[in-house]
C-alpha cells in the first residue's frame, strides 16, 4: 500500500519471487475490500537509526523494526511481531 515515498513511481522495478511489485492506494483497498496486502504503518528515520512499520491485515499482524546505519550499511537492531 503506498505510503509517503513507498508510490508506483518509487518502486517501479521492485520484484518480488521474480515478479514486479503493485503498489496500490488506500483507494484500491476500500473498492475492492481487500485483505491481503502489505502495508507500512510508519516510517521514522532519526539520525543513523530508522524504525519502521509493516502490517499484513489477511493474517492479523504487524511487524516494528529497528535499523541503524553503520559504515554505509543497515543492521537489523530490533524486530518484533506482534498479533492481534
Amino acid at each position: 500500500m503506498e505510503f509517503g515515498d513507498i508510490n508506483e513511481n518509487n518502486l517501479r522495478s521492485t520484484t518480488k519471487f521474480g515478479h514486479p511489485i503493485k503498489v496500490i492506494t488506500t483507494k484500491d483497498i476500500a473498492d475492492n475490500q481487500m485483505q491481503d496486502y502489505l502495508g507500512v504503518g510508519d516510517w521514522s528515520p532519526v539520525n543513523n537509526k530508522l524504525r519502521f512499520q509493516l502490517y499484513y491485515p489477511i493474517e492479523g499482524i504487524t511487524i516494528n523494526y529497528l535499523l541503524e546505519k553503520a559504515d554505509k550499511e543497515w543492521k537489523l537492531i530490533n524486530s518484533i511481531i506482534m498479533v492481534e
